[in-house]
């Protein structure tokens, strides 16, 4: 199905060039919503009855698990998003490689900025790292369940990796969780390819993302596979590229 837009607005709104244009493009297209409601509820009524049957379920259920209900509760856990970053990251290896080489040639024939763009750079990677950290800090949940249970490998990952060293571990990957961020930039981002994602469907992508896991207190792989399938379907390239073949190996 097809949404028509009257009037048609420019690509830029739907493809801001750069995140100064990001507010005035989310701007025009809530505009352009508002004035096209009628077209814009046919293309969403099926998400509308979804949404709707999930909501009776949970006023009728009390709660969105089936069963245990005690152990399965809702929680603010903001590292998930940070999580799934890195597990993204690591599973797109080959992606990222090509990616992160695009890029990192880019700023090698602008001869990466000048001085000044160096230092901006590096202050923004360590904002970064400090909001990150303070989201492990404060945001961080561990469930009883990946403690009680060595069958998976969240429990060593837990134990052996984010406890480690007194607990220091969480805040050492810190900068690990960042540098998957701006990987996963430089992947939705990546002019080379056929039709790289946009700064705003970037932004409502991550939004997205934020509020499936954000919710579930328990560090869980399997929850990230939807939300990792979904992010790998924009990262359009050539289908017979080495690292397509490669990543689909990986």
């Amino acid at each position: 199905m097809t949404l028509n837009l009257s009037p048609p607005l420019p690509k830029e709104v739907y493809r801001p060039t750069s995140l100064s244009k990001l507010p005035h493009s989310l701007y025009r297209l809530i505009l352009a919503a508002l004035s096209n409601l009628p077209n814009l509820f046919v293309v969403l009524l099926p998400y509308i009855v979804v949404l709707s049957a999930f909501i009776v379920f949970v006023v009728k259920n009390g709660g969105v698990a089936v069963g245990d209900k005690q152990n399965h509760v809702l929680a603010l856990h903001l590292p998930q998003s940070l999580y799934f970053c890195f597990t993204a990251a690591s599973l797109s290896a080959f992606w990222s490689l090509s990616a992160v080489g695009t890029q990192l040639n880019r700023y090698y024939r602008e001869g990466f900025g000048g001085v000044f763009s160096v230092a901006l750079a590096s202050c923004m990677f360590v904002s970064a790292c400090a909001a990150a950290a303070i989201l492990v800090y404060k945001g961080t949940i561990v469930h009883p369940f990946l403690l009680a249970d060595n069958r998976h490998f969240t429990f060593y990952i837990q134990r052996k990796l984010l406890d480690a060293l007194r607990g220091l571990g969480k805040y050492i990957a810190v900068a690990f969780y960042v540098v998957s961020m701006w990987i996963l930039g430089c992947q939705l981002s990546d002019e080379t390819r056929s039709a790289a994602c946009s700064k705003l469907r970037q932004l409502l992508l991550a939004g997205a993302t934020a509020a499936v896991l954000t919710p579930s207190p328990l560090l869980e792989f399997r929850y990230f596979l939807t939300p990792f399938l979904i992010v790998y379907v924009h990262w359009i390239a050539d289908a017979s590229g080495p690292s397509a073949g490669s990543s689909s190996g990986w």
